[in-house]
């Protein structure tokens, strides 16, 4: 009996000692990217068939010059998270739309070295470039848009992969793919619809967009096409037949230069004109693409009349317009139009005091600006921004009139009169205009606590 509790006793004992090390011995570092800085991530994965707690982990970085390590993820940003059987656990510097930490001072630079920790056990290391230690020949240092990723004979160089299977040597050597369910394409949005230009498709991807039947179908859509104005944000969501979870990464092109990450997204464009959105979409089993059409106009949109009851805005674009995303300012008090508050074209619509709480004497009181999907704590300083541009674009306006009335007066050879003053006019069908520019021009040098913004939207005839 006393040989059967010892041998149960040193059982129980390697089991609690020694399986928690095989456990974290499952789990590696598996692609890195340094560079956009916006895109940079470090992927980890667990090879094994049970769940790793990573509580009290932390990752640490030195460099190439470095004589030590030093904090790189800390062990707060592991507390209580997990890593699942064949997964990926994604730590990225933004959010990619399935990253578990999103660390914003996640640093990775050339000829690095990373390190996985619990306590004083290194559970996975990998350097690159030019990095001192590395236990094989180090890969080289990634160019921008790749990243460096583990396979079987050890690392490669690849177009970027998060929580996707990395990029295989032999797809890289003879330029075919995989014959396997991770690289298998799919169609977008429509099963046999052919993009929109009804020829050869332009994007980046070589994902198939049309007539190509795939071996896993995954339809993937962008939304309908889109009508929207200069400073309105627009959301755009993702339409997919598999569930969206960490495994799975959807990226967002605007067509403006801009990206966005994320199942669920927000954007406004800066421009009026027309843009074609794509997104691509990545899963454990493959890949799809959609894409919609995305008109922008510039509003038309004006104060035509308002008092301390009501404010009234007419919309004389040819196009319905969204107020969301604008602000009404009137003697210092800010209205904020909610979403979905829409004016026809060629339409006018009243709003009470009641409701906005501001309260003119005249539409000379009222600024609408634009200021897009601006946070709530930085609004004040956005409004203030949009009053700074507004000036300066009066300001200017000024200056080229004022140009122009100088080369009037000249080509009447008649004496200039000093600007500001009450002059009469050697020709009276320019008395009007004169006058009203030396109102402008004296409103100018008015301090910052007079009226000079509203006698400048006089002059420009009521312009918001």
């Amino acid at each position: 009996m006393p040989r059967i509790i010892c041998k149960k006793f040193l059982y129980t004992t390697f089991i609690l000692v020694f399986l928690p090390l095989f456990v974290r011995a499952q789990v590696f570092i598996n692609e890195v990217q340094l560079s956009p800085t916006a895109e940079r991530f470090i992927e980890l994965y667990n090879t094994g068939s049970a769940v790793v707690d990573l509580t009290d982990w932390f990752i640490q970085r030195k460099t190439a010059t470095g004589s030590s390590f030093g904090s790189l993820v800390s062990k707060t940003n592991f507390q209580d998270k997990t890593i699942g059987a064949h997964d990926y656990f994604l730590i990225s510097k933004v959010s990619l739309g399935n990253s578990d930490i999103v660390l914003d001072t996640l640093t990775l630079t050339e000829s690095n070295t990373i390190q996985i920790k619990k306590g004083e056990d290194i559970l996975d290391k990998v350097g690159w470039g030019e990095a001192g230690d590395c236990s094989n020949p180090c890969p080289s240092n990634p160019p921008s848009g790749q990243s460096i990723q583990r396979v079987a004979s050890g690392w490669i160089l690849a177009a970027p992969t998060p929580r996707v299977v990395n990029s295989s040597e032999s797809a890289l050597n003879s330029g075919e793919e995989e014959n396997t369910n991770a690289t298998t394409t799919a169609t977008s949005n429509a099963t046999t619809t052919q993009n929109s230009s009804g020829s050869a498709s332009v994007h980046y991807n070589p994902v198939v967009l049309s007539f190509k039947k795939p071996e896993t179908k995954i339809v993937l859509s962008a939304g309908r096409d889109r009508l929207g104005s200069v400073g309105a944000p627009m959301q755009f969501k993702a339409d997919a037949n598999f569930t969206y979870t960490r495994n799975s990464a959807f990226k967002w092109n605007f067509g403006d230069g801009s990206e966005g990450y994320g199942e669920d997204v927000i954007h406004t464009y800066d421009y009026a004109g027309d843009y074609v959105v794509v997104l691509n979409a990545s899963v454990p089993n493959g890949q799809a693409v959609s894409r919609t059409n995305v008109k922008i106009i510039e509003p038309d949109l004006k104060v035509v009349r308002a008092d301390s009851e009501m404010i009234e805005l007419k919309n004389s674009s040819k196009y319905e317009v969204s107020l969301f995303g604008r602000v009404m300012i009137a003697q210092g008090n800010t209205f904020i139009f909610p979403q979905d508050t829409l004016i026809g074209a060629g339409q006018s619509t009243t709003f009470s005091s009641r409701v906005t709480g501001l309260h003119p004497n005249s539409a000379n009181d009222v600024s609408l600006l634009a200021i897009g999907d601006t946070e709530p704590a930085k609004l004040r300083q956005k409004i203030e921004e949009k009053k700074t541009e507004r000036v300066a674009q009066l300001e200017k306006e000024l200056a080229i009139l004022e140009s122009r009335l100088v080369l009037a007066y000249q080509s009447y050879q008649a004496p200039i009169p000093p600007l500001g003053q009450d002059n009469i006019l050697p020709n009276p069908t320019m008395a009007d205009s004169t006058t009203e520019t030396a109102v402008a021009l004296n409103a100018a040098k008015v301090s910052a606590g007079g009226d000079w913004f509203g006698v400048l939207k006089r002059f420009f005839f009521k312009i918001k």
